[in-house]
């Protein structure tokens, strides 16, 4: 865990004069940033430091939430999706749904009990609410922000992240309108459950469960369980397990790919797929 959280502050903008000061730094010549990867770093930096308690992960999570806040937002609609370092086309971008920060931003507020981090949640889920909720339950992923033109994006993963982001809220506020939410959430994505317990993600791929979504699902459904107790979520979560234990790869002459998770197809393994899956499976041993 140590070795891997410096690692994230080695790739961690420090200098305080660029525009882009508590960002990742991204590929040598990439003059685009993206705020979703800071997120999930910074969240990174948060587990660590509870663990480590070194005060240089806290320092790190808490300038990229500061960038995020700062830099980062789209006023109305969530977070830019990516954009130029010195920001010229930033209004004209596409925006990312909000939900993906919340876990970050609710994570941080709790460690520093700073109330700016708390009142922003509740503007971020009007965000959701406003520009990225489908009245059958989908969220969308993301949106022009220019004419608030919908993308049409849709897949599994977003579906998740908003609805990680709108459990955390309800868990901090209680206010019964984000479980209304996060149920028609999870209905929906028993709805898509293919009958071998795998997504058929349209925005991906049609023939092939999306590995990363599978897991990401069971997470989703097992919050629903502990707010509501309600049985429907757990089989939803134990059918999709059993997707993930059938098509991890236990037999290989690469021992590289021992142990992972299929993509958008049997032959692709990606940590992304294998990470959201062992998350998945992780949750339904609590």
């Amino acid at each position: 865990i140590k070795i891997g959280a410096d690692f994230l502050l080695k790739i961690q903008v420090k200098d305080k004069e660029k525009p882009d000061y508590g960002c990742i730094k991204q590929r040598p010549g990439d003059r685009v940033n993206y705020p979703a990867d800071a997120s999930y770093v910074a969240l990174g930096l948060l587990d660590a430091y509870q663990i480590i308690y070194k005060k240089d992960y806290l320092f790190g999570a808490t300038i990229m939430a500061n960038w995020l806040l700062d830099k980062a937002r789209v006023k109305s609609a969530g977070f830019a999706h990516s954009f130029l370092r010195d920001y010229s086309q930033f209004n004209n971008n596409r925006a990312l749904n909000p939900g993906l920060h919340i876990p970050f931003i609710h994570q941080i507020y709790k460690i520093t009990k700073d109330k700016k981090y708390k009142d922003e949640i509740p503007i971020l889920l009007e965000e959701i609410f406003s520009h990225y909720t489908k009245s059958d339950g989908r969220f969308l992923g993301e949106i022009i922000v220019k004419d608030w033109q919908d993308t049409g994006k849709l897949n599994i993963r977003y579906e998740n992240y908003a609805s990680w982001g709108i459990a955390d809220a309800y868990e901090e506020f209680g206010n019964k309108k984000y479980l209304e939410y996060l149920i028609k959430a999870g209905g929906w994505l028993i709805k898509a459950q293919n009958f071998d317990g795998a997504f058929l993600d349209n925005a991906v791929n049609k023939t092939f469960g999306d590995g990363a979504g599978v897991g990401m699902s069971i997470i989703t459904w097992m919050k629903l369980y502990y707010f509501t107790h309600e049985k429907k979520w757990i089989n939803a979560a134990k059918k999709s397990a059993d997707w993930i234990i059938k098509n991890q790869v236990t037999k290989t002459e690469d021992p590289n790919a021992l142990g992972g998770v299929p993509y958008t197809s049997p032959n692709q393994l990606t940590s992304m797929s294998s990470a959201f899956a062992i998350m998945g499976l992780l949750e339904l041993t609590k």
